[in-house]
Order: structure tokens, then C-alpha cells, then sequence
């Protein structure tokens, strides 16, 4: 299994769909941040995306975890070991 980002950069605020977004200190494409989604999709290694805490600003942080073909149940296993092991500390529900 191979831990990798979900997305091009940490969860960012609202914006106007389309609009570019600074990664690394330049302009990308806002439909592209989610490209490194794909490859492990078209090879036919299917991700999960699990929720990894939140960042300073309090958005969100995720992790996306990639197996073998046919391993859905062994990937949601890992991720539950990585919530218990803090790896992957989830997300706290909002307050009542």
C-alpha cells in the first residue's frame, strides 16, 4: 500500500469554481488539483481517501491510501490501524 497526497494542496477556502489557486507559490489550474487522484485509478489501483486531521487555518487534511486491485477491505483495515496509531488522526465531529 502506498500513502500519498489526495490532492495538489491542503483543503483551501471557498473560492469561485474555475478559479486558479496558489500551489507552492504559483498559479494552477483549480480543476487540476485533484489529478493525482487519477493515476491510481487509470492503472487500476484503486484509493481511498481518508480524513487526516485539519491544518492551522481548521480545514481540512486527508490522506490517500492506494493497494492492489481488489483490496478494499485490506485498505479500510490499514486505515483504521493508522486512525488508532494517530498516522491518520481523522476528523473530530463538529460541536452540538
Amino acid at each position: 500500500m502506498l500513502l500519498l497526497p489526495p490532492a495538489m494542496r491542503v483543503a483551501f477556502a471557498h473560492c469561485e469554481p474555475g478559479a486558479r489557486l496558489a500551489v507552492d507559490g504559483e498559479q494552477a489550474d483549480y480543476f487540476g488539483h485533484g489529478a493525482v487522484l487519477a493515476p491510481a485509478n487509470l492503472a487500476g489501483t484503486p484509493s481511498l481517501v481518508a480524513p487526516a486531521g485539519e491544518d492551522d487555518d481548521g480545514l481540512p487534511l486527508g490522506g490517500q491510501l492506494v493497494g492492489p486491485r481488489w483490496s478494499e477491505m485490506r485498505r479500510t483495515s490499514v486505515c483504521r490501524g493508522l486512525e488508532a496509531h494517530d498516522v491518520l488522526p481523522g476528523l473530530e465531529s463538529p460541536p452540538a
